[in-house]
């Protein structure tokens, strides 16, 4: 008769796999796109322009997320570089509002569909939260310190994981909520930005070769046993 010990690996790999089984086919997410205007604008006063920002921005119930601003020789305000997140409903308003900062001098508009993305990571976290929560059960009951010692960094590493996948999906529903706005205030013609790295959707960790490896050696050594 085998011992407890020797057919936990075997367990584990049977709730993990049940549960990923179980929801490998989670109901398609709602149509998502991100959209991100970019606008520069020439106002009479950079300054000034940048202070009636302020009060545009929280009329729109939005948030201004970064900021870069370059001072002229005279300690003015020159340049100003702010990226604004605003409601997405409230984004055609939003870009006709700070338009009229001053003069516009261009203005564009990219749109990107996530849908499948945010899918495959909303599938991804199901199966993550089924699989913690079989183990958490299996984990409750076991009672022997060395059993428990076997089964706890797989029950971590799987929280973890967790975790990451439902920040990445926060994230890029945050993305979709609430789209960006890169508006610049310049004195004359802007100078290009320097490279920046913009906002990274998150990214799918894919439940493959790694998974399988690991549980088809879980299975081998419970059998072994």
């Amino acid at each position: 008769m085998k011992s407890w010990r020797a057919l936990l690996p075997v367990a584990l790999s049977v709730v993990l796999l049940g549960g990923l089984l179980g929801l490998a086919c989670p109901a398609a997410a709602e149509e998502g796109v991100v959209h991100h205007a970019t606008l520069t604008v020439q106002p009479d006063r950079v300054g000034a322009a940048r202070h009636r920002l302020d009060t545009v921005v929280e009329q729109l119930g939005g948030e201004i997320t970064t900021e870069r601003a370059v001072l002229g020789p005279a300690g003015r305000l020159q340049q100003a570089r702010v990226v604004i997140r605003v409601p997405e409903r409230r984004l055609d308003t939003a870009v006709d509002q700070l338009g009229k900062l001053g003069t516009l001098l261009d203005q564009s508009h990219s749109a990107e569909d996530v849908a499948m993305r945010i899918a495959d990571i909303e599938a991804v976290v199901a199966a993550q939260r089924s699989a913690v929560a079989r183990v958490e059960a299996l984990v409750a009951g076991v009672r022997d310190r060395a059993e428990l010692a076997a089964v706890r960094p797989e029950l971590r590493a799987r929280r973890a994981e967790l975790a990451r996948q439902e920040r990445a999906l926060a994230a890029l529903l945050l993305r979709v909520a609430r789209p960006a706005i890169t508006l610049r205030l310049v004195t004359g013609p802007p100078d290009p930005d320097p490279p920046t790295q913009q906002d990274q959707p998150g990214t799918v960790v894919a439940l493959g070769d790694d998974l399988w490896w690991r549980l088809g050696l879980a299975l081998l050594l419970g059998l072994a046993g």
